[in-house]
């Protein structure tokens, strides 16, 4: 059973014009600063059967892959940068600047650390990743308090990867990656577990 997350973190990917994907050094979020505070993987499509003589004749999965809801606790620099295309500003006003007409935000992969009460842990690795809409903002007063949280939400689309289709890989695991992780072959029966 899971119990907490861990950690999170991405990787950018290089797109080549050939379709190639290359992915760029893993990037764990410091959680003193964008640590991870929630999740939501909602799964996009669905079986579609088709009857005849009142039983399924045929039935495909339309995986489409994941619509990603992820809560961070802040929306540091690189996030605006890396994930959504921002441009970073130096000089008497350093911020971040948005621009209307900057190309496609970047790709890459996103990676969920969390701990299991069986002590294994739990790795879930989306390979093909892209945020699907600009971060909303809100602010309130503080009530009862020397401040309220305002965390950072993300809505994120999680396709299949366009070189193998993969959509997710969940494996069990609690060391922090150093390369991206593909699965081996697959196994033809399950473990029994029991």
């Amino acid at each position: 059973m899971k119990k907490s997350i861990r950690n999170i973190a991405y990787a950018l990917i290089d797109e080549e014009v050939s379709g190639a994907i290359t992915y760029g050094a893993i990037k764990y979020l410091e959680t003193t600063e964008a640590g991870g505070r929630a999740y939501t993987l909602t799964p996009k499509g669905e079986f579609q059967r088709v009857y005849a003589n009142g039983i399924v004749a045929y039935a495909a999965d339309n995986n489409c892959g994941y619509d990603v809801d992820l809560i961070l606790l802040a929306l540091i620099d690189v996030i605006s940068q890396e994930w959504y295309g921002n441009t970073l500003t130096n000089g008497k006003y350093k911020g971040v600047a948005e621009y209307a007409d900057a190309p496609v935000p970047p790709k890459f992969c996103l990676i969920i650390h969390e701990d299991t009460t069986d002590g294994e842990g739990s790795i879930i690795f989306l390979p093909y990743c892209q945020v699907n809409s600009r971060q909303t903002r809100s602010g309130k007063t503080s009530e009862e308090g020397p401040f309220d949280f305002a965390f950072s939400e993300h809505k994120i689309l999680a396709s299949p990867r366009p070189t193998d289709m993969m959509t997710k890989f969940e494996f069990a695991g609690k060391e922090k990656l150093t390369a991206v992780p593909e699965p081996t072959a697959p196994v033809t029966e399950p473990e029994n577990q029991g």
